[in-house]
């Protein structure tokens, strides 16, 4: 009798709490694609369009160093070259660059 009434509690717990199986051919929800608001959009571009302005900014500008640090080289060659091959280019007290005598490696021992 106990097993009876264990079985037939089982079968109606069971009956009780069975769920439907969904069917395949049940329509799924749709899922709304979000829209991009045009001033999104807008705000986007606009940033883009500035990167891209300080990008070339930037590159102009790196251009413009290498020129001016390519002319300064060029200067001290060409005052070292004034100075030839007895003397040296040195700043004098007053920052200007003036040729003096090299110092002879020989006399420091």
């Amino acid at each position: 009798m106990k097993r009876i009434s264990l079985v037939f509690c089982f079968l109606l717990a069971s009956f009780a709490f069975a769920q439907n199986p969904i069917s395949a051919s049940a329509a799924k929800p749709e899922i709304k694609t979000p829209v991009i608001s045009a001033e999104l959009r807008a705000a986007f571009f606009k940033s883009l369009s500035q990167l891209k302005d300080a990008q070339s900014a930037v590159d102009q500008a790196q251009n413009a160093l290498q020129a001016k640090q390519k002319a300064l080289q060029d200067s001290v060659t060409a005052i070292n070259g004034a100075c030839g091959d007895k003397f040296t280019a040195q700043f004098n007290k007053d920052g200007d660059p003036e040729c003096v005598v090299k110092p002879d490696p020989a006399a420091k021992k």
